[in-house]
């Protein structure tokens, strides 16, 4: 038997236990919206599929006389053997991890380490060093506090996630018979082959493939086959090549380590919305939420410094301003307010106008400018679901490029907005939005909600504030991004039902704004830590 583990192998070993404990929460993201036969299947054609591109470039690059020789007969052997053990392990986890929570399935995977040794005694008659008995008992007491917080039973679901246990725990010995006659990249990619073929039977066989499937859940797809698959089970068999498949299992049983500590925050941006389609496909509860809309407001900085300082003086700072106005249905108010500043385009998405504002650090500018919003609910949003928001946003964003024709941004003067006459041009207040501005009626851009309320407030905003609503002000439309129209639901351990998943942050929809998504983002921190490191 191999004595010893060396430095280089034990950190093999611990770069793959860290890469499969990660792979858990991606595993769960799958679980439950693809079958597993067919999950596997995906995963395993990635992995061979690589490992193949692997061994050719590889190859190529050597001379003859450096390329090492293989049994050819032992890796079809090996990769046919480990590839039934590692698959029927991967399937039988698969179907079950969906009702099990990420750190007790670690866990419970994690008892191979008291099977290793137990199936060497027994059925292959090896002797075990009592000191790797104590460490693997010592090991599996630490995994179970780690890893299990509350009172620990057995499930059908459990049951087979130790079922899996028991059979990767006879792939590890097979593994490390076959890898003394063939490269670790070579047995990886025979045993991945053998697995895609297996799968491809069972998949048409007991399930029903679809191509959305692929489609919606090509992320762990992606992880598992390139790096759970491809890169981890690679190092495993270096690792087992160089080192005792004891004292190698117990560094393997890492991964139920990391799965605990690993996880995932969130912390996307209120425009990600290829992100929000995806969960949304997964299966991750989400709910639509309160934002705001509207359109960015242009004056004369010098009427703002006016009507602020009573005076025009260079020694005063451009004068910025907050207004909000009260409505029976809505509340209108300025948002991100820029001296000196301009409107700039924000569009994230072809065929789609939106507008933003910012300022320059010396605010010279001629204009100043806001966001002019109006409060919106749920029940204002003409779609339903959790990204009826969203879908409104873009229904508005479209709108916006057809009444233009082109990515410049539809405008309209404050006094024509009032009257519900289109713009012919511009007054005193030149438009700062570039590509440019096509003067139109925003009526036809903007829908009836938000129209209704910014004449409402406008005049009113204009008492406070003189100037503010003058009738050459320029409206530039659509400001649709304020915040996030999506809630990722959290619960009091501020994680998502995807275990792992801490979604943080004004795109998960738990702030207004910088500073709030900063303290969110603490506060996250500091519960991750409460939860883990007590």
């Amino acid at each position: 038997m191999k004595k010893g583990l060396s430095l280089k192998t034990a950190l093999t070993a611990l770069a793959a236990s860290f890469v499969w404990g990660t792979a858990f929460a991606f595993q769960r993201m799958a679980a439950g919206h693809i079958g597993a036969i067919t999950f596997n299947f995906y995963r395993s054609v990635l992995a061979a599929l690589s490992l193949g591109v692997l061994l050719f470039v590889s190859n190529r690059r050597k001379k003859p006389e450096e390329r090492k020789k293989s049994d050819p007969k032992k890796i079809a052997i090996g990769g046919t053997v480990c590839g039934v053990l590692v698959i029927a392990a991967s399937i039988v986890q698969q179907y079950a991890i969906a009702d099990v929570e990420a750190g007790k399935a670690g866990f419970l995977t994690t008892l191979y380490i008291l099977l290793v040794p137990l199936f060497s005694v027994v059925f292959l008659h090896k002797r075990v060093a009592p000191s790797l008995w104590v460490s693997v008992l010592l090991g599996l007491t630490g995994l179970y506090f780690i890893s299990v917080k509350e009172g620990f039973t057995i499930s059908p679901s459990d049951a087979l996630v130790l079922l899996s246990a028991g059979i990767y725990a006879v792939y590890i010995l097979a593994a490390d018979y076959y890898v003394r006659f063939c490269s670790p990249t070579e047995l990886n990619c025979a045993q991945f082959i053998v697995a895609s073929v297996v799968c491809l039977i069972g998949m048409f066989a007991v399930e029903e493939p679809t191509l959305a499937e692929l489609r919606d859940n090509i992320i762990p797809i992606l992880y598992l086959g390139i790096f759970s698959s491809a890169i981890a089970y690679t190092l495993q068999f270096a690792a087992q090549r160089d080192g005792n498949p004891v004292a190698v299992t117990l560094l393997l049983s890492m991964e139920s380590v990391f799965s605990v500590l690993g996880a995932a925050v969130l912390a996307i941006g209120h425009s990600a919305r290829d992100t929000f389609e995806m969960l949304e496909k997964t299966g991750i509860p989400m709910e639509p939420k309160p934002f705001a809309m509207g359109a960015r407001i242009e004056q004369k900085q010098a009427v703002i410094n006016r009507a602020q300082y009573g005076m025009e003086n260079p020694a005063l700072p451009p004068a910025d301003y907050k207004l909000v106005e009260h409505l029976e249905d809505a509340t209108v108010y300025t948002f991100c307010m820029c001296p000196g500043g301009h409107v700039v385009a924000a569009a994230s998405e072809e065929g789609r106008i939106v507008t933003n504002g910012m300022s320059n650090a010396d605010r010279e500018g001629e204009n100043a400018n806001a966001a002019l919003l109006v409060t919106v609910n749920p029940a204002d949003f003409p779609y339903e679901g959790p990204l009826g928001g969203m879908r409104w946003q873009r229904e508005i964003e479209e709108r916006a490029y057809r009444v233009s024709g082109s990515y410049r941004a539809p405008a309209q003067q404050v006094g024509d907005f009032l009257a519900h006459r289109p713009s012919a041009g511009q007054g005193r207040v030149e438009p700062t939005y570039r590509p440019g501005v096509t003067w139109c009626d925003l009526h036809e851009v903007l829908p009836e909600k938000l129209t209704d309320a910014m004449e409402q407030a406008l005049p009113r905003l204009d008492r406070k504030l003189t100037g503010f609503a003058a009738p050459d002000a320029v409206l530039t439309a659509p400001e649709t991004r304020s915040s996030s129209p999506v809630r990722i639901v959290r619960d009091d351990s501020r994680q998502s039902a995807l275990r792992g998943l801490y979604p943080t942050g004004e795109g998960a929809g738990y702030a207004g704004g910088i500073l709030s998504a900063a303290v969110d983002g603490i506060r996250q921190a500091e519960n991750w830590l409460s939860q883990h490191m007590e």
